[in-house]
């Protein structure tokens, strides 16, 4: 996984990696996210593939809050904003 190989850099860090990855697949030949496309035809997937597609985004949502709440517990990442 990414995430293994990112997870000793500070929360920050691999935030910011997110991001990276999010604008390589805008640009070059790319020009999107496979989440995202494939979210927007999920009603035309098959139910495994949908419950993977869920799982995934789910996966990635719950990896991003946890690096928030650790950048917020070491105050590198303001906690007065929700």
């Amino acid at each position: 996984k990414w995430t293994e190989t990112v997870a000793l850099f500070e929360p920050l860090d691999q935030i910011s990696g997110l991001f990276e990855i999010y604008f390589k697949f805008s640009s070059a030949d790319r020009k999107f996210c496979p989440l995202v496309a494939l979210s927007s035809d999920i009603n035309a997937l098959p139910i495994s593939m949908k419950k993977a597609l869920i799982d995934a985004s789910d996966a990635q949502r719950k990896w991003v809050e946890s690096l928030i709440k650790k950048g917020q517990k070491n105050r590198k990442v303001r906690a007065d904003i929700s």
